[in-house]
């Protein structure tokens, strides 16, 4: 009997192999479409998770400074200071009555209004694009072995590359004013941008107070009394205000009073182009301003304390030249 294989056996061995064969090509496959997956991450999505990252600690941190200016406030302190000196000092001229000197015109003492940071929040498009966002955070980039100050004016703008895409440029500085957003120096935060928008939340501005009261008398049915103010602005403080979203910052109505506060939330629209897989990839976040309460009107119309202090100089001042005269006299008789 001749020694060999039958034929059901080499059909069982090849239903085998095929078997294993289709397995790991299977694995394969699969490998490749993880592999391919996984460099699309790296290319795409790694990148707007670090611009992500970093808008949101910028964001999230911007406030409104009760004295941030510090150039702005020495210039307006050391103009009212001399104001106030050389009217004391100067001689006032004409005579009044009886040969009395008139008063001098009372100077307008500064408030924490006049040494504020002007236009804090800014925003500016062209083209349904960011061109220009800035504003002032207390969550600054930290500098590995540098000292750096909790606060700091950032801002971010839209650099055409040579493809026709957008790069998004962040600057930081340290002072706080408008003119130094572009100052620092710029780094690149994101490439490969085919547009980004950023749409601000807010409740709306309220009426102007003459505006306010006819409506509200208009709405009081004849016969009835009108509510007391006070209790006006308890129930409406009660109630939830509905937000309503901007395309721009600062808000500008005739109608409404001037907004001294933040936007709420910040709504970012992100069109991506991934050059791994040659196609455009739209994102949308949600970040909110938790310090977007800007400071009352009644801490911004306080006068600061400069006013006192240089009365109590003037003081000191004129109690000296008495007693200087005191003594020349009493030196005079003896």
């Amino acid at each position: 009997m001749k020694k060999g294989f039958s034929l059901i056996e080499l059909v069982i061995a090849l239903a085998i192999s095929s078997g294993i064969a289709v397995t790991l090509f299977q694995i394969y496959n699969q490998t490749t479409r993880l592999l391919t997956h996984v460099d699309s991450m790296v290319s795409a999505d790694l990148n707007v998770v670090t611009f992500y990252n970093r808008f949101e600690k910028d964001v999230t941190g911007a406030f409104v400074p009760v004295i941030g200016d510090l150039d702005l406030a020495r210039k307006v302190l050391e103009k009212h200071e001399g104001v106030l000196r050389t009217q004391s000092v100067a001689p006032v001229a004409g005579q009044g009555e009886k040969g009395k000197q008139p008063q001098p015109e009372k100077v307008k003492p500064v408030t924490l209004g006049d040494i504020q940071v002007k236009k804090l929040f800014v925003y500016e498009s062209t083209k349904n694009n960011l061109s220009l966002f800035s504003f002032i955070t207390c969550n600054p980039l930290e500098v590995y072995k540098q000292l750096k100050p909790r606060i700091a004016r950032v801002s971010y703008s839209l650099q055409k590359d040579d493809k026709g895409r957008f790069n998004l440029l962040r600057r930081e500085s340290d002072k706080l004013g408008l003119k130094y957003a572009k100052a620092g120096r710029p780094y690149i935060l994101l490439r490969n941008i085919r547009s980004l928008k950023l749409v601000f939340l807010a409740t709306e501005p309220e009426k102007k107070k003459a505006e306010k009261t006819e409506e509200d008398n208009k709405k009081v049915q004849p016969g009835q009394k009108a509510a007391p103010i006070e209790e006006k602005n308890k129930e409406e403080e009660k109630k939830p205000k509905p937000l309503k979203e901007y395309d721009s910052w600062p808000i500008k109505e005739e109608d409404k009073e001037p907004m001294r506060d933040l936007p709420e939330f910040v709504k970012i629209s992100l069109v991506y182009y991934d050059s791994f897989e040659d196609r455009d990839q739209k994102y949308e976040f949600m970040m909110p301003v938790f310090n977007y309460k800007g400071p009352s009107e009644d801490i911004l119309k306080a006068p600061l304390m400069v006013q006192e202090r240089i009365k109590k100089d003037e003081d000191e001042t004129t109690q000296k030249v008495e007693k200087k005269k005191t003594e020349q006299k009493e030196k005079q008789k003896k």
